[in-house]
């Protein structure tokens, strides 16, 4: 162990470079083992550690070619009762941007679909594409 403190805390290389680097100078029983053992307690090694994480695809969208065919819904809160209304329905148009602000009593099912077709659909139509993050 005095061994290994002495080359590994200089610099805290991995575990191959450690092992190389104390295997060329000394043996003993199960050095590799020990080795591995010991670098990977290193608490400093563990706590800079770099580890290497998988890429995602690159994903590809489909184009919108018209306002208000794909929206994004999702309610927000609850916060303070304000005339009743605790919630908010968030609709947002992918091709515009546009954003409404829906405030709902209640977050049932009846009540969204209610408010959703009071306010988006009576006046800008059905969309093609309603894209939720599927809370409860």
């Amino acid at each position: 162990m005095h061994i290994f403190q002495k080359f590994h805390s200089l610099t805290h290389p991995g575990v191959k470079s450690t092992v190389k680097q104390i295997a060329s100078r000394f043996i003993w029983l199960n050095i590799r083992k020990d080795i591995t053992q010991w670098a990977k307690s290193c608490i400093h090694c563990q706590k800079n550690k770099i580890t290497r994480h998988t890429r995602a695809q690159i994903a590809t969208y489909k184009e919108v070619d018209d306002r208000f065919s794909i929206i994004h819904i999702d309610i927000i809160g609850p916060f303070p009762t304000s005339e009743g209304k605790t919630y908010c329905l968030t609709c947002i148009d992918r091709f515009t941007c546009w954003i409404e602000v829906i405030p709902l009593a209640n977050v049932t099912a009846e009540t969204v679909a209610r408010e959703f077709y009071d306010h988006w659909i009576s006046r800008f139509g059905m969309p093609n594409r309603v894209i939720t993050d599927q809370g409860s």
